[in-house]
């Protein structure tokens, strides 16, 4: 549930921005009470955090996987051009 909440509360967050996002249209979308939500995040504030904070660590671990190569010039190329994509980064 908790997973499902966040991915509904993606989606609210994007299309919405984060003050007209309320965890009463979330929880509509997720089919399920304005309880049950409050039974995982205590506020939207919380659940934007726990977002947010997720999202900065698979940055964080894309931005790691590219200092391991030896190639200069690949790692200026792939951080460049491909910020987004996870490729392999290791150099043979």
């Amino acid at each position: 549930m908790r997973e499902r909440i966040k991915e509904v509360a993606v989606e609210h967050f994007n299309n919405n921005g984060y003050h007209g996002t309320t965890i009463r249209n979330i929880a509509r979308d997720v089919n399920c009470s304005l309880p049950m939500i409050y039974y995982y995040y205590n506020n939207k504030k919380e659940l934007f955090n726990e977002i947010i904070k997720k999202e900065y660590f698979d940055l964080l671990k894309r931005q790691a996987a590219l200092l391991r190569t030896n190639n200069i010039i690949d790692f200026y190329t792939k951080l460049r051009f491909n910020p987004d994509k996870k490729a392999d980064h290791s150099v043979q």
